[in-house]
């Protein structure tokens, strides 16, 4: 793909502390659901726009601040040989290991 995988790996891990809709989102939820006095009804109508408006502003900020911040439209070749080597081993064990007569050849730049 050539994009910097810090790219999706800040982003996922701003948006997975991004949850207000449900009990079991943050702490805080739950305890306020356990209170009894809100529904999950309730809590899904005030935590979607807030998910929205959030995911907006999370990707406002990674285009805006964290590109220039962390350098992040530049894709550094490591990152292409380590993904391509990781790939190509883990699938040579993983298909080793569950398919013990195949033979598995690799085309090697």
């Amino acid at each position: 793909m050539g994009v910097n995988p810090l790219l999706f790996t800040i982003s996922v891990t701003i948006a997975s502390s991004l949850a207000f809709m449900l009990p079991v989102a943050t702490p805080p939820n739950a305890i306020v659901f356990a209170a009894g006095y809100l529904n999950i009804k309730d809590m899904i109508l005030c935590g979607l726009p807030m998910n929205i408006c959030s995911l907006i502003a999370l990707n406002i900020m990674m285009n805006t601040w964290a590109v220039p911040v962390y350098n992040l439209d530049v894709f550094d070749e490591a990152f292409r040989s380590s993904v391509n080597a990781t790939a190509t081993q883990s699938l040579t064990t993983n298909a080793a290991a569950f398919l013990p007569n195949l033979t598995l050849t690799t085309n090697s730049p």
